[in-house]
């Protein structure tokens, strides 16, 4: 019998040591002092048995979260007075500071004549964090498909715009009070398009040209620019490590990034200050992925920003990915640097962690994927604005203020241009001057049927007909949406005269175009 017991015994020892979490039973009172605990107590807590069961300076109540010690109390006197045993989420802080979540079911006992708890403790932080990226994920991506949605019709209004005032400025360059108003209509107009811009990047909608680079090369070359933007009081710091993986992304998506978190260190900073830039190559393995779910374990550039400015608090880090909060005043920015980044970075397959604590400062780190050495599209050198040889052009856009501009920058061209405001007239006009069509401009989403497919209906009758889409939209989106097919010609809007201008002329002159690129 007594062999049986020392048995016992040794196999609810090894079970209780084997736990993920802890076993207690603990007095029911306000500081929860332990009279048993496993040894998982020092993984959960930072102390040991000994020091939660024996110290007069520390109890178990002691470590729990000052803003949570009333409900688990609440929780607890509830269920005993029910009968019923209690499970319970809350915080506690450990021995060397760090907040932890952890998750407690128990039930009242007794022991002689006291009343006590009996239960079972596990951290659950990782689930609470990966909950929590997850609502996250979730709430970015209905914010995204809003975003780039609203860009879009917006796209569209900026076209008409920018078109008229840049035809205006070409009729009235002699006059100047309607010249500088003019231009301040264009100005307003290009910064919009601007803000649009950044709501597609956020929404991982805009047009990129991605090539294998070295970051250091081009976080380098944005040095200067980035010291003349910052206040003289603050001091910019470069730290590269040598031999860095290179990564593919375009170019432009990395001054966009630095420029964004730039601006933010300056605006954190008051007086003197400083902001470092650094770049490291890194190996995220299954356990820090485990630790930050979303990410995925393997080799990646990271590019970190670190400012010692106010820093963030921490109950505005979830929003700051939002577009168009900001923590900024009204007047000093739209609050889209944040959500600009965090498109970029989400568009390029790579995962952003932002650390900040108040008075202390902020450091925000990039992770792309490291890419090995493959062959990548060059740069095209814009091409000089050309005029057209009264080459006749059918029009296809429903919206009427943007077909009529459009029409207008076209004729200023040298084009002869037949619009239609709807798909199926379209069809009719191409059934009727279907051979002096030299080109078909559409516009990719409309009624009655998208660009691509009235373009296959025009072209089964005129087989050699080019085409040119045209949308608010970017070519990513609408081939993903299988609105457009790979390699066809396309330009977003809004754009400028000279960009429709190069585009169309690419199209009659293509030698010309490759000639001078």
């Amino acid at each position: 019998m007594a062999a049986d017991s020392v048995e016992y015994s040794s196999l609810y020892a090894n079970l209780l040591r084997n736990l993920p979490g802890m076993a207690y039973r603990c007095t029911n009172k306000l500081d929860y002092r332990m009279q048993f605990i496993s040894e998982g107590c020092l993984d959960i807590t930072g102390y040991t048995a000994d020091e939660l069961i024996n110290s007069k300076a520390i109890a178990y109540g002691d470590l729990i979260h000052p803003d949570d010690k009333d409900r688990v109390w609440q929780t607890i006197q509830s269920a005993i007075t029910q009968q019923s045993s209690f499970i319970l989420e809350y915080r506690i802080v450990k021995r060397n500071g760090e907040t932890r979540w952890v998750w407690e079911k128990g039930c009242a006992a007794f022991s002689g004549n006291d009343k006590v708890l009996d239960g079972f403790i596990l951290d659950i932080t990782s689930r609470i964090y990966s909950e929590s990226r997850q609502r996250m994920a979730h709430k970015m991506e209905s914010v995204s498909r809003l975003a780039g949605g609203i860009a879009h019709d917006f796209n569209n209004l900026l076209g008409v715009i920018i078109g008229h005032a840049e035809m205006l400025l070409e009729s009235h360059s002699s006059e100047n009070e309607i010249v500088d108003g003019l231009n301040e209509i264009l100005a307003a107009g290009k910064r919009s398009r601007e803000v649009t811009r950044q709501l597609l990047s956020f929404a991982r909608r805009q047009n990129i040209r991605p090539v294998i680079v070295e970051l250091n090369q081009i976080v380098a070359g944005i040095i200067p620019n980035l010291r003349q933007m910052l206040d003289e009081s603050i001091e910019l710091v470069w730290q590269p490590q040598a031999d860095l993986w290179k990564i593919k992304i375009d170019p432009l998506q990395i001054d966009q990034i630095l420029i964004s978190l730039c601006s933010n260190a300056r605006e954190a900073i008051t007086g003197n200050g400083k902001v470092i830039i650094e770049t490291a190559n890194v190996v995220l393995d299954n356990e820090y992925c485990f630790e930050h779910q979303g990410f995925i374990a393997g080799e990646y550039v990271m590019l970190a920003v670190g400012d010692n400015g106010r820093g963030i608090e921490s109950e505005l880090l979830d929003n700051i990915f939002e577009p168009f909060f900001t923590t900024k005043d009204a007047t000093v920015g739209v609050g889209m640097g944040l959500p600009t980044v965090y498109g970029i970075v989400k568009q390029n397959h790579g995962f952003i962690n932002v650390y900040s604590e108040t008075d202390l400062g902020t450091s925000v780190k990039i992770y792309l994927p490291r890419r090995h050495h493959e062959a990548s599209p060059q740069w095209q050198p814009e091409q000089p604005p050309t005029t057209g040889n009264k080459e006749t052009i059918m029009l296809v856009e429903d919206e009427p203020a943007l077909m009529k501009m459009i029409k207008m920058m076209l004729e200023r061209l040298g084009y002869k241009v037949i619009a239609a405001g709807s798909p199926c007239k379209a069809l009719e006009i191409a059934g009727q001057q279907g051979q002096e069509l030299k080109l078909l401009i559409t516009d990719v989403v409309m009624p009655e049927m998208n660009g691509h497919e009235l373009a296959d209906k025009i072209r089964a009758r005129l087989p050699e007909l080019p085409v040119l889409y045209i949308s608010g939209y970017t070519t990513s989106l609408v081939i993903s949406q299988n609105l457009l097919e790979n390699g066809a010609r396309f330009l977003q809007k809004p754009f400028s005269i000279e960009d429709l201008s190069q585009t169309v002329n690419s199209i009659f002159n293509p030698h010309q175009a490759e000639n001078s690129g």
